[in-house]
This record gives structure tokens, C-alpha cells and sequence, in this order.
């Protein structure tokens, strides 16, 4: 299936991430509503354009169609939204922290502290930016740094947001065809019933499972008879 590559792709990227980044909160930035095709890129690899979402603190990503991740940071709640060969999609529930898959920078800006402090003007893709250096400390204490330009003419949503990770390599995402319009609280509201994250190991269906083989059945050793005459030809 295509989507197994791209949720390597995914898992490579969020490996790079600081730890506990994606413990959120607060909404430093007052954005109106909008949606936005999210570009990125690091250590010179991409990974296929997503589609985004936010609405206040609420976050929707689409990584791919039937794969998203919903983050709603005032509940502590998130879902991991994707299809498999079942019939029904498959929902798992859990807390903000125990999202593994890649996050979008855009949502990371978010935390329990943001520190913001201004770093000049500069143009990008044809937008009058104003540049911002953004240290976002999460709810366990760990901290992430950012430099965000925000586009003047798109009411100061970030067309490009560039993270430090932990092995010191930035991390770029550029935002594109940003709309506002009214995101439907739905898009935040899994439409069908989740599996609660530590029983992860029931989405997958009974003959999907992969079970040891059975170790073979011991064969009785049959009983070697003696030979019936033992007698030497002198003795008979």
C-alpha cells in the first residue's frame, strides 16, 4: 500500500522533534480561521504536501487521504484518524503527548509558555513578513525554538515556520494557499467510535493478527522389538 512509505517518511521527521513539544494550550496567536496546504522539508527530504486546519487551539492535519491527526490541546485530547483494509475506519484516542506522528510546526507554536521577540521584516514567496524568533515551552518544562514569518497581507498567519530540533537541524515548513473560512467543529470530532490508545492492539482484525505458529505434535518414538532367534549358529 502507498501509505506505509509516507508513515516511515513521518516517523523519520517526528524522531528529530524535541520531546514533549506536543503538550499545548495556549492560543498566543489569536488567528482567525483558516485552512492552508503545509509544504515540509528537512535535512533535504520532503514528505507530500498536507492539508491543515485551525480553528482557536484546535488542530486538523491531513497527511493523506484517509490518514489525519486531530489535536484538541484544551481537552489534553488527540486522534489518530486512518484506513485500513477493514470496512470501517479505524480511530485511536489518546493524550497530546502520546501522539507519534509527525506533528505540524504550525500546531507546535501553541504551548503553555511562548516567548515572542521581534527579529526585522523580510519578504518571502511575495508576502511582507514580519520575522519573529518564538521559544515555546510545553507542559512538561521542555522547551522548543522557532523563527515564524508572518505575512502581513494574510492577517499574520505564518507562511513559513522554521523549528530547531534536537540534533541542531532545522526543520522548514512553508504554508500556501491559505484560506480563512469558518472550519466546521466536526473536522475536530471523530465521526466514529475510537479505540482508547493503550488498546492499540485491537484495531487490528482477528485474521490480520499475526500469531506464533503452533510448535508441531511429537510423534511417538515406536519401540525397537528384539530379534525373535538371538542364538548363535554353534549354540542352536
Amino acid at each position: 500500500m502507498r501509505r506505509l512509505p509516507t508513515l516511515g517518511k513521518l516517523a523519520t521527521f517526528a524522531a528529530l522533534l524535541v520531546p514533549g513539544a506536543l503538550a499545548l494550550g495556549e492560543d498566543a496567536w489569536k488567528l482567525p480561521d483558516f485552512t492552508a496546504t503545509e509544504y515540509l522539508q528537512s535535512r533535504n527530504r520532503g514528505v507530500p504536501p498536507s492539508k491543515i486546519y485551525r480553528s482557536g487551539t484546535k488542530f486538523r492535519i491531513e497527511f493523506a487521504p484517509g490518514l489525519a491527526t486531530i489535536y484538541r490541546p484544551e481537552d489534553d485530547l488527540a486522534y489518530n484518524l486512518f484506513h485500513t483494509d477493514s470496512p470501517k475506519p479505524v480511530c485511536v484516542q489518546m493524550k497530546t503527548h502520546q501522539v507519534t506522528m509527525l506533528p505540524s510546526p504550525m500546531q507546535l507554536i501553541s504551548g503553555t509558555k511562548v516567548e515572542r521577540t521581534n527579529a526585522g521584516s523580510a519578504e518571502f514567496e511575495g508576502h511582507k513578513c514580519t520575522v519573529e524568533t518564538v521559544v515555546v515551552t510545553a507542559a512538561d518544562g521542555k522547551t522548543t525554538s522557532f523563527k515564524i514569518w508572518e505575512a502581513e497581507d494574510l492577517k499574520g498567519v505564518p507562511v513559513k515556520i522554521a523549528v530547531k530540533t534536537k540534533l541542531g537541524e532545522g526543520m522548514v515548513a512553508v504554508y500556501r494557499d491559505v484560506k480563512f473560512e469558518t472550519v466546521s467543529p466536526e473536522l475536530f470530532n471523530p465521526a466514529y467510535k475510537c479505540v482508547p490508545y493503550e488498546k492499540t492492539g485491537q484495531v487490528v482484525p482477528p485474521e490480520k493478527q499475526l500469531t506464533p505458529p503452533k510448535p508441531p505434535k511429537k510423534q511417538p518414538v515406536p519401540k525397537q522389538q528384539a530379534p525373535a532367534d538371538t542364538k548363535t549358529p554353534e549354540n542352536r
